[in-house]
């Protein structure tokens, strides 16, 4: 089912928590949802939910306007962060409580139900009760109980948040399996730009409840459209820095260089910096740099030996430029 959001706001008295937002997902897309605390993601899913009525602004399914359509009648699955499992029911009959309000025979219902239980690995715990559950396990029933009814769009709100690292990346990984298998519309709201990163078609970014960038995970990253998106995405984050140092250019730019795009040189590099310090992360080696005036990450191989105080030899070997607004400049545009 495709997916169209067209001028939507929300208003909370003083707060305008979603500002005339226009977005269009394309049938059977998994989009992300990102950005900080407050950026109105989460806003945006009830919206479309129906849990939220828009201010302003209509909400689509394929051709239907649904502004008016209750929730229960709009054929979404929904999970949330808190699992939301009934704790006297089995993990069976939880799995299949929303066949039973939809008056499905019993024999269908278990059918069902044992069916999406196996293909989220939960075949061998049927029988038990939620609190003998682990928080991914619990998860998968809270997955596979918004999956049994066969809704045309899935929304999963920070359906990770509560789940550690390891357990977070198993998960994720077969939530996007199963969206390719069942090609469901899916809308996945994260404030983790790693998750949002593996796991979309596209990403949609706010912040402060309004539209930044909406692109593939690839395009963002390589050209995030202003300051916001480039120091968002990226972890470390991308090095800010005034175009004095930088580039040769007459008008106010910053420019942006991401940490790996820093390469260390034998000798004669473009810039020489004093490493400040030296954080050790898996392969990886993050430099903190004193280079001319300001302080920068480069992000660098185990391939030498790196000491505080030592002065290297530095190529760059991509920027980005941006505008005294933030903007991004092409280079095109110079």
């Amino acid at each position: 089912m495709k997916i169209r959001l067209e001028n939507i706001s929300k208003q909370y008295h003083e707060t305008l928590a979603v500002d005339d937002l226009t977005l269009h997902i394309g049938d059977g897309e998994l989009v992300s949802l990102l950005g900080p605390s407050g950026c109105g993601k989460s806003t945006t899913l009830a919206m479309i939910a129906g849990l939220e009525m828009p201010t302003s602004g209509r909400v689509i399914f394929d051709n239907d306007i649904v502004n008016d359509v209750p929730a229960e009648s709009r054929d979404i699955g929904m999970v949330f962060q808190n699992y939301a499992l009934y704790p006297h029911m089995t993990v069976l009959e939880n799995i299949m409580f929303p066949l039973k309000m939809r008056k499905i025979s019993k024999e269908q219902r278990i059918e069902k139900a044992m069916a999406i239980a196996r293909w989220m690995q939960l075949e061998d715990l049927v029988n038990r009760k939620p609190s003998k559950l682990s928080g991914g396990q619990q998860q998968r029933v809270a997955i596979a109980r918004a999956l049994v009814k066969e809704p045309k769009i899935l929304l999963l709100d920070e359906p990770l948040s509560n789940l550690d690292a390891r357990l977070r990346i198993e998960l994720r990984d077969e939530i996007r399996q199963l969206q390719k298998k069942l090609k469901i519309t899916t809308i996945f709201v994260t404030h983790d730009q790693e998750e949002a990163m593996s796991i979309s078609d596209k990403i949609l970014l706010m912040d402060k409840g309004v539209f930044q960038q909406y692109a593939s995970p690839k395009e963002m990253y390589e050209k995030p459209v202003n300051t916001f998106v480039a120091s968002f995405l990226g972890n470390p984050q991308m090095n800010l820095l005034p175009n004095d140092d930088f580039m040769d250019t007459k008008a106010k730019t910053t420019v942006g260089i991401r940490p790996e795009d820093f390469v260390v040189v034998p000798s004669k590099g473009s810039y020489q910096g004093q490493i400040t310090s030296v954080q050790t992360l898996g392969k990886e080696l993050y430099l903190g740099i004193q280079l001319h005036n300001e302080k920068v990450t480069a992000c660098v191989s185990w391939d030498h030996r790196y000491d505080v105080g030592d002065t290297i030899e530095l190529d760059i070997k991509k920027h980005h430029l941006f505008d005294a607004k933030g903007k991004r400049i092409d280079y095109e545009e110079i």
